[in-house]
């Protein structure tokens, strides 16, 4: 590489496209990691919601009275929002891993780059080392933000099937009080 008329012969330190590579990479993981636990979630609610129809304590759901519906839509919304808060906080803390496996790798890269940059020339050096410690600090930024997207996927996700749940049981209590 030509370097003000003097020819380099290897380059110090990850370059900023290098980091933006890595940026790019951290964020499809956490994203695809998000989707891929809210999917799961919501496949999880789905198989429990058609497990429960068809238990029904080892009655039919139809030989069941009202108040039964009802209480029996009371456990499933028990078991509903242990499963939500499970796999709400199983998402979180994949993301979390994900977040801080990101910084790590920034931090070594950042402090490569710094080893790097002690045989460069006193004002080379400062400007590499800064250039270095900016990378650092985007990395781990985007690496933040991501995870916050994530967790906000997360609680979002069990938002919903929260809801979903909550008006499940809230139809056999509205069917049993109208059944009095």
């Amino acid at each position: 590489m030509v370097v003000f008329g003097h020819v380099r012969t290897s380059d110090s330190g990850a370059s900023l496209v290098e980091y933006a590579i890595l940026v790019a990479l951290i964020s499809i993981l956490s994203v695809a990691a998000a989707g891929a636990v809210g999917e799961s979630t919501s496949e999880s609610f789905d198989t429990l919601a058609t497990e429960m129809e068809d238990a029904g304590d080892g009655q039919a759901e139809e030989e069941l009275t009202p108040k039964e519906k009802w209480e029996k839509a009371k456990d499933d919304f028990a078991a509903a929002k242990k499963k939500a808060k499970d796999d709400k906080n199983a998402a979180i803390d994949s993301a979390k891993d994900v977040k801080n496996d990101a910084i790590q790798k920034a931090k070594d890269e950042f402090n490569e780059a710094k080893q790097q940059n002690k045989s460069l020339p006193k004002n080379e050096k400062k400007k590499a080392d800064k250039a270095a410690k900016n990378e650092f600090n985007a990395a781990k930024k985007t690496a933040n933000d991501d995870f916050k997207s994530a967790k906000n996927d997360a609680n979002a996700q069990y938002k919903s099937d929260l809801d979903k749940a909550k008006s499940d049981y809230n139809d056999a209590k509205t069917e049993w009080k109208s059944s009095k």
